[in-house]
């Protein structure tokens, strides 16, 4: 059994035994606290720059561990080179030397021409992604299907997957679009006002 770790006190230090041990049980019984990430919610209208994304240095920043579990993978790649590998083997090595990033941008095309920008954790799913979009439509949108559609054109079937699985991370362009409904005509906008009011430009 590995030896667990402890405080010791010092021999003639006066100590209040029955306070110590009520910040014992507090510590013991709290629930660890989960950190919420902020989406950063931000509209833009359309532009022919939707594609330049200006990423933060927190996006880059590797840990000492992080560094580590990359000179291992380069060492590994550099190995994989001297050796014949099938055409699944690569997919699948590709897929797991995914650089490790703590966030990702996700950009959604809107049909009333606007973008939609949020942040996501990689280990997210698209249903968190479609929870957030869902969330910044007008209130009588929000009972209208969409659909999300890939980067690749094709229509998203599964939610389940994993952003980093996707391959939308560190950032992916994706565009909503509602199934087989006419928007209103006296409303073009299709997100919520609070948001409109903070249109940016790219």
């Amino acid at each position: 059994k590995p030896e667990e770790e402890y405080l010791v006190l010092k021999e003639g230090v006066r100590v209040d035994t029955e306070h110590l041990s009520m910040c014992r049980d507090l510590l013991v019984s709290t629930e660890q606290l989960k950190v919420k990430l902020d989406r950063c919610l931000k509209v833009f209208h359309m532009s022919a720059q939707i594609t330049a994304f200006k990423l933060p240095p927190s996006f880059f920043r590797l840990s000492a561990e992080e560094l580590k579990r990359e000179q291992q993978r380069r060492k590994q790649e550099a190995d994989q080179f001297t050796q014949l590998r099938t055409q699944a083997m690569r997919d699948r090595d590709a897929l797991a030397g995914v650089r490790s990033y703590r966030y990702c941008v996700i950009r959604v095309r809107l049909p009333d021409s606007h973008v939609l920008q949020a942040m996501f954790y990689p280990f997210e799913t698209i249903t968190d992604v479609r929870r957030v979009v869902h969330g910044a439509l007008r209130d009588e949108l929000q009972a209208l299907p969409f659909s999300l559609v890939d980067p690749t054109g094709r229509v998203i079937t599964d939610d389940k997957v994993n952003l980093s699985a996707a391959r939308w991370v560190p950032h992916a362009i994706i565009t909503l679009r509602f199934d087989d409904v006419a928007l209103p005509a006296n409303n073009p906008s299709i997100l919520c006002s609070a948001l409109m009011y903070n249109i940016e430009k790219m």
